[in-house]
Formats: C-alpha cells, sequence, structure tokens
C-alpha cells in the first residue's frame, strides 16, 4: 500500500530561500508514517529541509481503530501489513 503518491509537497518558494540563505536548519518529522515508500518522500521533502528528516511508527493504531469503530476483518489485514513494515529495526535502519 503506497499512498506517499497523495501528497504533495507545498511551499512558497521566498519562505524556503530565506530559510536556506539564513542558515536555519530545517528538519522534518514524519510520524506516523503511513506507508513503506519513504524513498518517495525523502525525494519529496529533501529540497525544503537543511537538516535531517526523521520517521516515527504509529502510536497505539488498534486501539485507535477500535475506539472509532472501524477495526474489521479487512481493516486489520491492512493494519497489520503495515505495521510490519513499522518494527523496531526497519525504523532504526532508516535512521542509520
Amino acid at each position: 500500500m503506497s499512498l506517499s503518491n497523495r501528497f504533495k509537497v507545498t511551499e512558497p518558494f521566498e519562505e524556503r530561500e530565506v530559510r536556506l540563505c539564513s542558515g536555519i536548519r530545517h528538519k522534518r518529522l514524519m510520524k506516523p508514517m503511513l506507508d513503506d515508500n519513504v524513498t518517495s518522500i525523502v525525494e519529496q521533502v529533501s529540497p525544503y529541509v537543511t537538516d535531517s528528516i526523521w520517521f516515527g511508527k504509529m502510536n497505539s493504531p488498534r486501539r485507535r481503530l477500535k475506539i472509532n469503530g472501524v477495526l474489521g476483518l479487512e481493516m486489520e489485514k491492512i493494519l497489520t501489513a503495515l505495521l510490519s513494515t513499522q518494527t523496531n529495526g526497519t525504523i532504526l535502519d532508516l535512521h542509520s
């Protein structure tokens, strides 16, 4: 499942230029990760980042889906596939 092509990077050109020219360090935190296509996301946001890009796992997704009444068999399959891309090892590999 890839959702990264649904997101567009938008930022006024002038704001980006001011930040890049002024030496301001600019980071991006991507949390929660919505798919495992981080390469595409990094390529899209890299021009707007002067420091680092961090990725993080979802917090309590099953509990949140259950509270919202949308945790059925189909959603469980989707969630299981998504969580398999968010193990401690895969996250640490991204940050190394």
